[in-house]
This record gives C-alpha cells, structure tokens and sequence, in this order.
C-alpha cells in the first residue's frame, strides 16, 4: 500500500521527536560523566572570550589616554592659535596627532572647543571655561602659598612609608602640640589637605575636635572629615602638655590598625623613650 503525505508527515514528527530525545538523553549522559556540565563549558568559553575582547578594549582606551601634562601643553597651544588644524595644534604643543586627535574628541564633546569643518577646530572662550582656568589657578598658587608658608611643618617619609599608611587607609597624619598662649596647634603634617588648611584656618574647629575626642576616638565631622585620634600626655619641664596624634582616614580604612599604629606612637612619646628624637623620628618608627 503505497505511503500518503499523511504517513510522510507522521515519519517526519517521529524521526525529529527522536532526535530530540535522544540528543537530550546524550547530554545527561555527558554531563552526568564530567565535572562541568557541557552548557556551562560553553558559556564559560564565551565568556573567556567576552573578557578578553575586554581586555583588548582596555588596551585601546588606554592608548587614546591623554596624560596631564599633555593635556596642559594641548590647551596652551589652543588657546595661543585659537584657530587651528589638528596638524597645527600637533607641532605648536610637540604632541603626537594622535595624542591631539584624543584631546580634541574630548574638548569638543565638552563644548570647550568648536569644531568649525572637517579639519578646523577653534577654541570657546566662554565664561564658563575662564572662570574654571582662573579658578585652577587660584588653586595652584594658594597651594604653593601655604607649603612655602609652612614648609617648616612637613613631614618627609619615604615613597613605602607613604605607601604602608596609605594601605591601612591613613592619608594624612598630623601631629598637634600645645601653646600656653594658642593652645592646641599643628606642629606637623604629612600632606596638605583640605583637612589641614581647615584646622590652620579655624582653631575653634580644632578645639571641637578635641573634645570630641574625648567620647570617641573615631570621628566624622559635618565637613565630610574622617578622623582618628589618639591624645598623648607630653612632659616638658616641670608640666604635662596634651598633644594629639591625627590620622586623616579613608572611608574603608582599617580602623584597628589605625588605632594600633597610633597606640604605638602614643606608647614611645609617654614612656620618654623618644626624648631624644624628633616627632617625625618616631612617627616612623612606629611603623616598623
């Protein structure tokens, strides 16, 4: 009797039906003898490939960074030209095309320049961008002020003592003394920041942070500052003076470790085993 379309189609069903059944019963089978069942193993390839497709993104990104300095010498020569060729901009500044090719996607996108054709660029001198120039360098100089006016106060540690600090999440240290006319004040710092120029510029504000300190030893202030402090008994003479040990800390700095170091300094300054060295002297040596 010879076959109908009806039976083809019946053939069909049954023949795709079984194949299904049996690839998915080969696929427990195989996934029941290995350690990683084979869908995974597929996905894990892809994403191998997926974050290595990233890593060379990465690269390019990289490649298309302009450091700092350049950046400054790129804006210089803009601003010298006003208008410009990408060509131009390149030997004015001494950077490489593609180093200004960077900068000026950049600059356009950030409506710092205007690009005027295919090949010309010219520079916006608008309120907005003055203001943000004069604004850097007030900066700048004011900084430089305060360092030369205070350089006497700095502390010198090295690029691992530095780098040591600042894995416990200690970005600043700085060392207050006793004046029987000022009372508290900075004797020394690491760096110069804004927590620094705070307490120089308001001394009530350091006389709130001492006692503050005396319910907590970890404070965070209104201003955004995260401090910890560890307060010492220094004998001068015949008196004891109340000296203050700050470390200007990250927001996941380790705090017992923090408090560790600090217990040291206080340790060797009230024991008059420093008596011979200077503040800076045993700040370091409590971190061996």
């Amino acid at each position: 009797m010879p076959l109908t379309i009806f039976d083809y189609l019946i053939i069909f069903t049954a023949s795709m039906l079984g194949g299904m059944i049996l690839a998915q019963l080969i696929l427990f089978l195989y996934n029941k003898t290995k350690k990683k069942p084979l869908a995974l193993s597929f996905i894990g390839e892809k994403l191998a490939m997926g974050q290595q497709d990233e890593g060379k993104y990465e690269e390019r990104v990289k490649s298309e960074f302009v450091p700092v300095l350049s950046e400054l010498r790129i804006i210089e020569s803009a601003l010298k030209l006003t208008v410009f060729t990408p060509d131009e901009l390149s030997r004015l500044s001494g950077e490489s095309r593609a180093r200004v090719d960077a900068w000026l996607r950049s600059a356009v996108n950030q409506d710092i320049i205007s690009k005027l054709s295919d090949n010309v660029y010219s520079i916006s001198l608008s309120r907005v961008l003055q203001e943000k120039l004069a604004e850097i360098s007030r900066l700048i100089s004011e900084t430089i002020d305060y360092e030369n006016q205070y350089a006497s106060m700095k502390l010198h540690f090295s690029e691992n003592e530095v780098k040591k600090l600042a894995n416990w999440g200690i970005k600043n240290l700085i060392y207050v003394g006793w004046d029987d006319d000022l009372g508290p004040k900075i004797d020394y710092f690491l760096f110069f920041t804004r927590f620094v120029k705070k307490v120089i510029e308001d001394p009530a504000f350091l006389a709130r942070i001492m006692v503050s300190g005396e319910i907590s030893v970890v404070i965070e202030t209104e201003e955004g500052f995260k401090i910890v402090i560890s307060k010492l008994e220094v004998k001068e003479e015949d008196k004891v003076n109340p000296n203050i040990v700050i470390a200007e800390v990250t927001a996941n700095a380790d705090i017992e470790q923090v408090k560790s170091y600090l217990q040291r300094i206080k340790e060797i300054i009230e024991k008059g085993v420093g008596e011979q060295k200077s503040i800076e002297q045993i700040l370091k040596e409590a971190l061996r």
